[in-house]
Parts: structure tokens; sequence; C-alpha cells
């Protein structure tokens, strides 16, 4: 007997949870008992990292950017505890990663390989279809150009990101920052989202225009 896969809601709901609630429950939970707020700060930012090796060990398979997530937290956390328990590089290592997805993006638009096709790829366990026309419209004459125009809107929505992002690393205490970063996060990946959203019913509407005219 086959299990149903999981609602692409329900995926995003438990990732809402687990990414934004319950790093700052842990943090708020350990602060008074511990040293420090790096190490704090450590354990909860850690629970995201956690949550990736389960589902990781749940699919038995090994996936890059889950790697990539747990090798550079680890680093950071190394950089944090050498710096004398300073926990800065920890509160921006989520900036830096928005920071070089989002050049990224850019260096992809320039060199006409758009990057957004990789990312949607690396989402598709979320809603593959989505993914999947994707994958079909890239293969299509004139779609580097559309494809071009979601990346950049991708791209210019993680660089706006990290600015935030670091701006509020800096200027808050860490357990203002725990709230505050994931309010901004929201509220720039949200205007990002509905901005995709809208492009990409242009796009689909134009090609159904162009299909009933053939």
């Amino acid at each position: 007997m086959s299990v149903a896969p999981k609602p692409p809601i329900r995926k995003f709901y438990w990732s809402a949870v687990i990414n934004g609630i319950v790093p700052i429950a842990v943090y708020w939970s350990l602060r008074p008992h511990v040293a420090s707020d790096t190490v704090a700060l450590g354990c909860a930012a850690g629970i995201p990292i956690c949550w990736g090796v389960v589902q990781m060990i749940g699919r038995r398979q090994l996936e890059p950017l889950n790697i990539v997530a747990i090798v550079g937290f680890l680093v950071v956390l190394i950089v944090s505890i050498s710096a004398g328990d300073n926990p800065l590089p920890l509160k921006l290592y989520g900036a830096v990663v928005a920071a070089a997805l989002g050049i990224g993006c850019w260096i992809s638009i320039v060199i006409r390989k758009p990057l957004v096709l990789a990312i949607l790829r690396m989402l598709s366990q979320y809603e593959p279809t989505f993914a999947t026309w994707f994958e079909r419209v890239s293969q299509e004459p004139g779609s580097i150009r559309h494809l071009n125009v979601v990346t950049a809107i991708v791209g210019t929505t993680l660089l706006v990101d990290a600015v935030a992002h670091g701006a509020v690393a800096i200027l808050l205490p860490t357990g203002s920052y725990l709230i505050v970063v994931r309010i901004v996060n929201w509220i720039i990946r949200g205007v990002g989202a509905i901005a995709l959203i809208w492009y990409v019913k242009q796009w689909r509407t134009g090609r159904a225009e162009s299909t009933s005219v053939e």
C-alpha cells in the first residue's frame, strides 16, 4: 500500500513552523541557562539544519542543497565561537546565503542561462507541476527572455532580503533579531512572490493567446 504524498501546503506549513517558530522558542528557552548568545543562537539555528538531515535520512537521498547548508552552518558556528563567542557571523549567515543566490541569479542572466530553472528543480519537491511547466516552456523559442525576467525577480528579491537581513542582524540584539528578521523576510519574500506570480500569469496568458491565434 503506497502512502500518498503530503500536500504542498502541508510541507510549507511544517517548513514555516520549523524554520520560523521553533528556533525562536528554542533560543528564548535556552538563553537563561547557557553562557552566551552564541550558544543559544547556535542551538536555535541548528534546528532547521537538523530537520534537513532528518528529511535526507527519510528520503534516503543526499541532497546537495542540504549538504551545503550543513557545511556552511558548521563553518559559521566555528567562526562565531572562534571570534570570542560573537553571534554576529551566525546572524549574518542567512544574509550571506541570500546574497550569494541573488548574485548568482544576475550572473546567470548575463550568461543567458537563467538560474531559476535550477532553483525550481530544487523546489519541485513542494510543487512538481510548477517546475515541470517551467522546464517545458524553457524549450520554446523566445522563452529565454521570460525566464530572465523571472530570474531577475527572484534575484532582486533575494538581494533585498539579504540587505534587510544584514541590517537587522547588525542593529538588533539577538533576541529581537530572531523575531524581526523573520517578519522582514516574510514581507520581502511575499512581495517578491506576488510579483513573480503576476508575471508568470501574464506570460501564460500571452502563450495562450499566441497559441489560439496560430
